[in-house]
C-alpha cells in the first residue's frame, strides 16, 4: 500500500493480531486493525498474569489459540471438579453452569450451549503492538 500511495484503513483476520504476524510484516503491518476474541495486550488481571507465566515458559507472547487452549482445559476442569460424580450427564450439567474467568473474560454458556461473557477487541498494529482500540463483551442472545 504504501509503495503505491494508498491511504486506507486495512481490517484484517484475527492473526493479524499476533506477534508471529508483525515480527514477519514489520512496518508493512503498520496501521492494520484486526477484530479477535483474544489478544496478548488486554488488561485484565487474569491476562497480564497468564502471559508472563506463558512468556517465562516459552519466550514468546501468547496468541489466539494459546489461550483458547488454556480457557478450554480450565473450564473443563472447573466442571469435573464442579460434577457430582464422574458420568457423562453430570459432566454435560456442570459443563452448563459454567462461570469462568478467563485472561480474556468471564464465560457462560446459553441454553443452547454457546459461550458468551467473554471479550472480543479490535486493535490497531502501532510498532509491532497490538494496541486495543475498543472492545465489547459477546453477550448471550
Amino acid at each position: 500500500m504504501s509503495e503505491v500511495g494508498l491511504q486506507s484503513n486495512v481490517f484484517g483476520v484475527g492473526s493479524w493480531a499476533t506477534a508471529d504476524f508483525a515480527r514477519l510484516t514489520g512496518d508493512a503491518s503498520e496501521g492494520i486493525y484486526a477484530a479477535v476474541p483474544y489478544v496478548y495486550t488486554i488488561d485484565r488481571p487474569e491476562n497480564i498474569e497468564f502471559v508472563e507465566v506463558y512468556e517465562k515458559k516459552f519466550n514468546k507472547k501468547p496468541g489466539k489459540y494459546s489461550v483458547a487452549g488454556y480457557n478450554t482445559i480450565n473450564v473443563i476442569l472447573d466442571a469435573i471438579e464442579r460434577a457430582e460424580d464422574g458420568s457423562p450427564d453430570a459432566l454435560r450439567l456442570s459443563l452448563e453452569q459454567t462461570d469462568y474467568n478467563g485472561p480474556n473474560g468471564n464465560f457462560k454458556f446459553d441454553e443452547k450451549r454457546q459461550a458468551y461473557g467473554f471479550d472480543a477487541v479490535l486493535v490497531q498494529l502501532q510498532k509491532g503492538s497490538p494496541v486495543i482500540v475498543t472492545s465489547t463483551q459477546v453477550v448471550a442472545p
